[in-house]
């Protein structure tokens, strides 16, 4: 049971953290139009971090252009729907973090609405990598999860937390997808 709670934090954390990355990369690459917070204004941050995400997973992938142009369509369309769902779960967690008045009904809704979340997020993930599947070889789709997970490490990863020292600690302790190298081993010879 805690691998999925794990694996549904690690999500959420990668879709709601868009205006966090959007603000710790590189400022010089973020929009500079002076903005008032409104939905139009955020939707410039969600569009820089979508750019951000395809340049990072075409890279990684080594998608050609042909493949990238054909892909991130569905990959966005996956994520909003993803999104939405977790979205939803969201919202009835709300209701239950006032403990005093959240009653036995409220916790079962929200944990019946998290397992239908993730039943139906899997679901998703099946239909879509058989599109996926029709765009990428089974190579590039292996290589996607992988850049998949260093994406959410990264995003996950607050380098102004900790020793500033080490800021650049990270192949110490996490070992990154290299695509056209395998893995690298502890102890080994990569």
């Amino acid at each position: 049971m805690k691998r999925p709670f794990f694996i549904l934090m690690v999500f959420i954390v990668s879709v709601l953290s868009t205006s966090v990355m959007a603000q710790a990369e590189k400022q010089k690459d973020v929009p500079k139009k002076e903005g008032d917070g409104t939905k139009k204004d955020k939707g410039n941050h969600i569009d820089w971090f979508k750019k951000f995400r395809r340049d990072f997973l075409t890279e990684k992938v080594q998608m050609s252009p042909k493949e990238a142009d054909a892909f991130f369509p569905l990959y966005d369309e996956l994520s909003d729907k993803k999104f939405k769902l977790h979205w939803e779960v969201a919202e009835k967690m709300k209701k239950v973090w006032d403990e005093n008045k959240a009653t036995e009904e409220d916790y079962n809704a929200v944990l019946d609405a998290k397992e239908d979340a993730l039943m139906k997020e899997a679901a998703l993930e099946k239909e879509y990598n058989q599109k996926f599947r029709k765009i990428l070889s089974a190579k590039k789709m292996f290589r996607l999860k992988m850049a998949e997970d260093e994406f959410s490490r990264g995003l996950m990863r607050r380098p102004e937390r900790g020793d500033k020292d080490k800021k650049d600690s990270v192949p110490d302790r996490e070992r990154h997808f290299r695509p056209g190298r395998a893995p690298v081993q502890e102890g080994g010879n990569n």
